[in-house]
């Protein structure tokens, strides 16, 4: 999570074990709590700087005193320490036992990094024994070994090798960190104790450590049920899987961030879909597809999904949650075909799941004695072998007793515990991968990271070079979501292929958080900019830039704690407005993904998707631009149709769909007509 975010730990006195911990919760907060925390923070930090500073004098003038020797470690400082007249070897040497002592082993050894993976997932596996208890045999194990949630496609398991390559790259990376910080540590190589010069005898300050040196990224994409609706946002599956991987990465020196963008309502294309480094992030190692209720039964959008993530700068892992069903056939086929052409590609095996959820205790026919005596993470899961549901107490305890009025407490959504067992499920799939890179990297001989890194990312780039070269999609038949009088201009393999820039102002995402959509300052899942609401908007007027809106009746929180993240905002203009603009890429975007070289000029807008398709009165639509109620210009170019594509539209001009940019950017103008009725007119565009 982002570290400036605030949280309570404690809650109510319970432990770690207890359903209303877990982890983080997640406090809202006003501008006003977030700016005086942020100031008492920078006060907190003067003040641990001044102790901090004043401590390292003490310990120096202690050190200075200390007797002569070859070297002389502090008590009370592990960083500082006395080298005796000599050279660079000692002072490495002193490095190294630092390193070692911080970090629980050598880093650069596999050989320790192998034994630091297995510590911390026993210490994982005790913590579910405990939270399972007598059941953790039935639910977790399987022939004698911890049970296998995810497969690949092929049975060659050439996903599996990919994933562990990059993974195998993330520790290389981290290795690679370390050297280079070695090379030059006051004035000594630490990669060759060389003696570059001589030291004499003094005390020295060896440079902090970190605990990490490479990052590894879990986006989650989905529906409601993955967003956690319902429950508090540190008891969704990716919460509790983040929870479960963490240490472990942590252990071998790498950050593990999981980012939860799931989105209530959405289908995972095409604005999903094509705004991916937008949403989570240019660094994302790993994106999910969790779209089976809203996709259903377009599966072309999942192609689409699983394209762009072939195009994604970081090229990562797909990994499709919930594909089962009646429509499990062609989704296995789409991921066949992209893993074939060099996608790295899982998905989540329903026998897993199915026969987890079978060794659940039934409450039906123990007394409360005997349910209480029940591990709490199985207690009043399963009734008359139904999950979260029924009598006894399984509906009233479906989800945690914190804030009991949250919102969308729906039947369909699940509880914190069904959330429990995927995010777990989820954590040991990239444990055991983990476990086997490092295994590899074992077994392989190389003396520079930086070389053998350089050897996997040049089989990475090939995959996916024969992913861009070879995978391709045919103009006939006709892509579902595209009209054909489009497909006659347009090539689909642009819109699956090319490269993009997407301004959307869905929330969460990457674009959001960083302040790159706003081009403000305001960062982070509690301090980005979030705009007025639109009770705000209809009360002042625009002309210019294109106003950021929010739908105050779904920021609403009745919980003290975090509950739902995610946002439909839009950008909005009104009758009262004038032109409103927005400029795409904007400055931020540019530095962030880069210009655009020679685009295309292929201007997609996405309007806002009203719930279960019943749009207000008022609302003015994408068809409406033929009526006259609506104007849209790009780089001054009059737009004279909105080309329906899915849930989306193509502007197109009066010769075609191609619109010329400006210095690689595209200026877009909208304006609202005045209603001819009662009701006030307005567009809302994500």
């Amino acid at each position: 999570m982002k570290s400036s975010d605030s949280y309570d730990e404690n809650v109510a006195g319970d432990d770690n074990n207890s359903p209303v911990y877990r982890g983080r919760l997640w406090k809202s907060e006003s501008s006003e709590e977030v700016q005086r925390r942020r100031t008492l923070r920078g006060l907190l930090v003067i003040l641990v700087l001044l102790l901090g500073v004043a401590w390292v004098v003490v310990d120096d003038k202690e050190a200075m005193q200390s007797e002569d020797g070859l070297l002389v470690k502090e008590q009370k400082v592990e960083n500082v320490v006395k080298v005796a007249k000599g050279v660079c070897p000692q002072f490495c040497n002193a490095r190294l036992e630092q390193r070692v002592k911080h970090h629980g082993g050598d880093y650069l050894k596999p050989s320790d990094l192998l034994r630091q993976v297995d510590t911390a997932r026993d210490k994982l596996v005790s913590d579910l024994k405990v939270k399972y208890g007598e059941y953790y045999d039935a639910i977790w194990v399987k022939d004698g070994e911890l049970r296998k949630g995810f497969s690949g496609i092929n049975q060659n398991d050439v996903s599996f090798a990919r994933f562990r390559r990059k993974l195998k790259m993330k520790i290389l990376e981290m290795q690679l960190a370390i050297r280079t910080e070695n090379e030059n540590l006051d004035g000594c190589n630490c990669n060759k104790d060389s003696m570059r010069r001589r030291l004499d005898p003094k005390t020295v300050v060896l440079p902090d450590l970190k605990q990490t040196y490479s990052k590894f990224v879990w986006a989650t994409g989905g529906h409601s049920a993955s967003a956690g609706h319902g429950n508090l946002h540190n008891e969704t599956y990716t919460a509790f899987m983040e929870r479960a991987a963490q240490p472990i990465f942590e252990a071998v020196g790498i950050e593990f961030e999981a980012r939860n963008y799931a989105m209530g309502g959405m289908p995972s294309a095409p604005e999903y879909a094509l705004c991916q480094e937008s949403i989570f992030g240019t660094d994302a190692d790993l994106v999910t597809w969790d779209f089976g209720m809203t996709d259903v039964p377009k599966n072309w959008k999942q192609a689409l999904y699983v394209s762009r993530a072939g195009v994604h700068r970081n090229r990562p892992v797909v990994i499709a949650i919930n594909i089962h069903g009646f429509d499990l056939p062609p989704r296995i086929e789409i991921l066949e075909k992209v893993e074939n052409h060099g996608v790295t590609t899982f998905y989540l095996l329903e026998d897993a799941i199915t026969s987890m959820q079978a060794a659940l205790p039934d409450m039906l026919g123990m007394n409360q004695q005997q349910i209480d005596a029940v591990p709490e993470y199985v207690r009043y899961f399963k009734c008359k072998d139904q999950l979260e549901k029924q009598e006894p107490g399984c509906d009233a305890n479906k989800y945690s007793a914190t804030c009991p009025s949250r919102m969308h407490k729906a039947g369909w959504h699940p509880g914190w515990k069904m959330q429990a067992l995927y995010g777990n499920l989820m954590a040991f799939h990239l444990i055991d991968n983990l476990k086997g890179a490092i295994g590899e990297l074992g077994s392989e001989d190389y003396d520079d990271p930086a070389s053998k890194l350089a050897e996997l990312k040049g089989e990475e780039d090939e995959d996916y070079q024969r992913f861009h070269n070879e995978f391709t999609v045919p103009r006939e038949p006709t892509p579902e979501f595209l009209e054909q009088n489009v497909i006659d201009d347009i090539d689909p393999n642009w819109l699956n292929f090319a490269p993009l820039i997407c301004h959307t102002a869905l929330a969460p995402s990457e674009l959001r958080y960083k302040g790159i959509f706003s081009e403000t300052h305001n960062t982070g899942m509690l301090g980005h900019y979030q705009g007025i609401s639109k009770v705000a908007a209809d009360k002042g007027q625009s002309e210019g830039p294109m106003r950021l809106v929010f739908d105050q009746n779904f920021r609403d929180n009745p919980c003290e704690f975090m509950t739902k993240i995610d946002f439909k905002d839009f950008m909005y203009a009104h009758e009262k407005d004038g032109w409103n603009t927005v400029t795409v890429p904007n400055d931020a975007e540019v530095r962030e993904y880069g210009a655009l070289e020679k685009p295309k000029g292929i201007v997609m807008l996405c309007f806002l998707l009203c719930d279960w398709g019943n749009c207000p009165d008022g609302d003015v639509r994408p068809e409406d631009l033929t009526d006259g109620k609506l104007q849209v210009k790009v780089n001054g170019e009059q737009v004279t149709e909105l080309t329906k594509a899915s849930d989306c539209t193509i502007a197109k001009h009066k010769d075609g769909f191609f619109f010329k940019d400006q210095d690689g950017r595209f200026n877009i103008e909208v304006l609202v007509e005045k209603s001819t009725t009662e009701h006030k007119q307005y567009t809302r565009i994500t």
